[in-house]
């Protein structure tokens, strides 16, 4: 089986299709949203990341995705990231 060694994720996020930020998002016009939506989508906004499970655990892209305390947020990972190299403790 050929299993790709790496995967892409945005480090930003328009929260766009947030169920939650629905209030914030609907003030914007569809031309803004649009906008928003093409400047986050460049290479420039995206990170590549180990894509191989080991040990059958989540990948660190999919563990910043579900952790509650994270929220997906580039800056938090790249925080825990550090925290874990340090043999620091962290989410």
């Amino acid at each position: 089986m050929n299993r790709a060694s790496a995967s892409s994720d945005a480090i930003t996020h328009s929260f766009v299709f947030v169920k939650r930020m629905g209030s914030i998002i609907e003030r914007l016009s569809p031309e803004q949203v649009e906008t928003t939506l093409a400047t986050l989508s460049t290479i420039g906004g995206y990170i590549l990341f180990p894509a191989k499970k080991i040990e059958n655990k989540i990948t660190i892209n999919g563990a910043r995705g579900f952790n509650a305390r994270i929220v997906d947020r580039f800056d938090l990972s790249l925080e825990c990231i550090g925290r874990n190299y340090l043999g620091l403790k962290s989410p």
